[in-house]
């Protein structure tokens, strides 16, 4: 995938950016977009000031490498045959911070010109995304195709077992809660301090969202969101019971879903409910489903976070799942009325 965008610069001036993941990829390891870019404008800062008084025309290819806990790795790809001392800026763009990213690595590459670039430079002109020669030479010997970029990755930048982020680059679990009532209903929940809330309503269908990312701006990584669906026998020919069932076997049935662990039906009195925990892809997810005992109405809640981040924030969704979904004495001094 390719953007294309034009930066006036002396000494580096950026040609263009390519990810080298899909934007279904991107969505999920990387949520923010703001944060991205300006990931993106400081290294290309950081280049412009160290190449700023090169006067050899050629090109640069800056590959980056992010993995969760903000791990970055680069890889400077030149074409000029006496390339600047690029060891330096090197370290450099590794120091700088990196941003967050979910459920495995993110990569993508600043091509650019140096002093206007070319005279007769190649620096990865090709059809693909550009490839160091390190990723070359540590596949050169596969004889199956090699994923781009998590195949390279796991050869010349594997994990470390047992590694964690550094505690000062960890999400912390929430300290802070405070009560949100979740409008129109009257209902309540434990909302972590500075999470944000979204609502989402339709004619027979209601929806809460409480994450950590803005979900207004994009897709989000953390949070809890909560769907009650009315009138499902009108509208599905089945009861709510049924309905929950059905969706819960959709979910087992899945080839890309881990059942981890399920809780039987239990009489909560004006609701049952069942819970399913899975993981699925680079998600590890909590439902907490419900259904009115007498009511047709059908609740799902979904709590979930990226697997390893799902440690930190368990106990959170364990909170935040004790909520009330509507308020009886509400409804009740209505019908007095």
């Amino acid at each position: 995938m390719l953007y294309s965008q034009g930066f006036a610069a002396e000494g580096f001036e950026t040609e263009n950016l390519v990810l080298y993941q899909p934007d279904d990829v991107l969505k999920q390891r990387v949520p923010s977009v703001n944060a991205l870019g300006d990931y993106f404008k400081k290294i290309e800062s950081e280049c412009q000031n160290f190449l700023a008084k090169e006067t050899e025309a050629s090109r640069l290819v800056v590959v980056v490498a992010v993995k969760p806990g903000k791990q970055s790795k680069i890889w400077l790809i030149p074409s000029a045959a006496k390339a600047p001392k690029l060891a330096e800026l090197q370290k450099k763009l590794e120091a700088l911070p990196a941003i967050d990213v979910y459920g495995g690595p993110f990569a993508f590459a600043i091509c650019g010109k140096i002093a206007g670039g070319n005279p007769a430079a190649k620096a990865e002109d090709g059809d693909g995304p550009p490839i160091p020669q390190e990723w070359k030479d540590a596949v050169k010997d596969s004889k199956e195709g090699v994923r781009i970029p998590e195949g390279f990755l796991a050869k010349v930048w594997p994990d470390q077992p047992g590694w964690t982020p550094p505690a000062d680059k960890r999400p912390k679990a929430p300290t802070e809660f405070v009560t949100q009532v979740l409008e129109p209903l009257g209902g309540k929940i434990q909302k972590p301090k500075d999470w944000h809330y979204q609502e989402g309503h339709r004619k027979s269908t209601y929806m809460w969202t409480l994450s950590v990312e803005d979900s207004e701006k994009g897709p989000y990584v953390t949070g809890v969101r909560i769907q009650a669906f009315v009138g499902i026998q009108k509208a599905t020919g089945k009861t709510a019971k049924e309905f929950i069932l059905d969706f819960i076997k959709s979910k087992k049935d899945n080839a890309a879903v881990r059942v981890v662990s399920t809780c039987e039906e239990k009489d909560q009195g004006i609701f049952s409910r069942m819970c399913l925990e899975i993981e699925e892809g680079p998600n590890h997810i909590l439902y907490s489903l419900f259904w009115g005992n007498e009511a047709d109405i059908a609740v799902v809640s979904i709590a979930g976070t990226s697997e390893e981040l799902w440690h930190i924030y368990a106990p959170t969704f364990d909170k935040m799942n004790k909520f009330e979904l509507m308020d009886m004495k509400r409804f009740e001094e209505k019908k007095e009325k």
